[in-house]
């Protein structure tokens, strides 16, 4: 839209005759009408696609994404500090149960990584 457009839109819109806004633009009447029509009908057609919704539902999908990676940051973050060997020890006790109850509440402890999904795995041996 170029800004005569703009100017032409907003004074419209303000309930300015065509006359009034045309002398401000040094443009005819005519002209005026026939760009206000012509605007008018192009934010139907937009509005009628679903353009304007079809935007603000992806500028929220691009929002959810970037929380996500922000997220995840803090998650690689957390996972990626190491604990030393001191820190482990600090934990254990005599006790079995007590020693599997300090560990738990303070690290993390995940079964080791697999590959999941077809691509990942390796292929099976065929057995005869």
């Amino acid at each position: 839209m170029s800004d005569i457009d703009k100017y032409l839109w907003a004074w419209k819109n303000a309930g300015q005759s065509d006359d009034t806004v045309a002398g401000k633009l040094g443009i005819k009447p005519e002209e005026v009408a026939a760009r206000y029509i012509a605007m008018e009908a192009a934010i139907a057609n937009q509005q009628s696609l679903g353009i304007d919704h079809m935007i603000a539902q992806f500028n929220a999908l691009c929002f959810q994404y970037q929380l996500l990676g922000e997220a995840l940051k803090v998650i690689v973050a957390s996972l990626g500090q190491t604990v030393t060997p001191q820190e482990v020890k600090e934990k254990l006790t005599e006790d079995q149960d007590k020693t599997v109850e300090n560990l738990m509440k303070n690290f993390i402890i995940l079964h080791p990584w697999k590959p999941s999904g077809p691509e990942l795995t390796e292929p099976e041996e065929e057995s005869e």
